[in-house]
């Protein structure tokens, strides 16, 4: 007793007839304000705006589609090759994750992977990440062998 308690509060807002006509609607979108004042740091109060509905429906997406999507083998990496400016050789690649949906639309790490924290799916990222990095390694290892044999 006598310990002082901290209280945050986060608030969502609609406005009728703005954001909509009936109290199912005005509700749901002052819920997605809620939330998008919690993600912005808690303790706020933020007035619903059209775009928080399109984020709120990409996160619905992206959560209901990205387990599926890792065990489909949708994600895929690029490699950016990395050059050593006195030399101007590429040295190593770093590989960079995208997800390729069943749509053919190519998803960038920043629209997916915050999720992907949220939901405890980023070890299943990066293990496929580090699968698929091997696997290529392997295959440009057997090419530059089988390139240096016939250069003998």
């Amino acid at each position: 007793m006598g310990k002082p308690v901290p209280v945050s509060v986060s608030i969502g807002v609609s406005l009728y007839p703005q954001h909509g006509y009936d109290l199912n609607d005005l509700k749901r979108r002052a819920d997605i304000a809620m939330y998008c004042a919690k993600e912005s740091g808690k303790n706020r109060l933020m007035i619903f705006q059209d775009d928080m509905e399109l984020e709120a429906q990409h996160r619905l997406l992206v959560q209901e589609q990205l387990e599926a999507g890792i065990a489909n083998g949708e994600l895929e990496i690029h490699f950016q090759p990395q050059i050593n400016v006195r030399t101007n050789k590429v040295v190593a690649a770093e590989a960079l994750v995208r997800w390729r949906k069943a749509e053919h639309d190519l998803l960038y790490p920043a629209d997916f992977l915050g999720y992907a924290e949220e939901q405890g799916l980023i070890g299943k990222i990066d293990c496929c990440v580090v699968e698929m990095a091997c696997k290529q390694s392997a295959k440009w290892v057997a090419k530059l062998w089988s390139q240096a044999a016939y250069c003998r």
